[in-house]
């Protein structure tokens, strides 16, 4: 059985690093980014399984537009934060 492929967005390098051990150890097929930039450039190549995104991204744009990119082109996105008041008015296609 193949891995599910994973592109976890993370700005914050530390948090991109425990996510990113954590998922690999879950035996999912991982790749790390940290800009929109990026993420929306190894959606195109890679085509994953699963975007999981940072709500709040440093350069080229938030997590929530690099997901609503990927869920467009049918990849099932998750979106993160740690800004509990900010998921209050998430995006509803992401519940």
């Amino acid at each position: 059985m193949q891995a599910l492929r994973v592109l976890l967005v993370e700005d914050d390098p530390d948090v991109g690093e425990m996510l990113l051990f954590a998922l690999e150890s879950a035996d999912y097929a991982t790749e790390l980014v940290g800009t929109a930039t990026e993420a929306r450039w190894r959606v195109e190549f890679i085509k994953p399984d699963l975007v999981i995104a940072d709500w709040r991204l440093l350069e080229g744009g938030d997590g929530v537009v690099v997901a609503n990119e990927a869920a467009d082109l049918g990849i099932k996105t998750v979106v993160m934060s740690g800004y509990l008041t900010e998921l209050k008015n998430a995006d509803p296609r992401h519940k």
